[in-house]
């Protein structure tokens, strides 16, 4: 849960730094994503919630398609690329989280190893 840790993901901008490709608004700049596995991706810190005044995103997403992530992860448990992710999955796998932790601005590292 992203909110729990304010420090690790930043609150929301008012205006990004960078601009969007496909020109639609953003409150954040897209972040790198690098997994345990050395694959990197782009990703958004996306949603709102509101935090001592503050507006702090509260999930992620890939970047510049959603399903990138999802692609991904599936691919890591062995589900197929449509398929949904149950429990089991993640208790086959051995592992029900996947740990974040910043690298520096903007670049945070993913393990989801077993």
């Amino acid at each position: 849960m992203l909110f729990y840790y304010p420090l690790l993901f930043p609150p929301k901008q008012d205006f990004p730094t960078r601009e969007d490709p496909r020109g639609r608004r953003r409150n954040n700049d897209s972040i790198e994503i690098i997994w345990d596995d050395g694959t990197t991706m782009e990703g958004l810190l996306e949603g709102t919630i509101l935090i001592d005044g503050k507006n702090y995103p509260k999930q992620i997403s890939s970047f510049p398609t959603k399903k990138i992530l999802g692609q991904y992860i599936r691919k890591r448990l062995g589900v197929p690329n449509e398929g949904k992710i149950n429990k089991r999955d993640l208790e086959r796998y051995g592992r029900d989280y996947i740990t974040v932790s910043l690298q520096g601005e903007g670049i945070y590292y993913f393990d989801f190893s077993i």
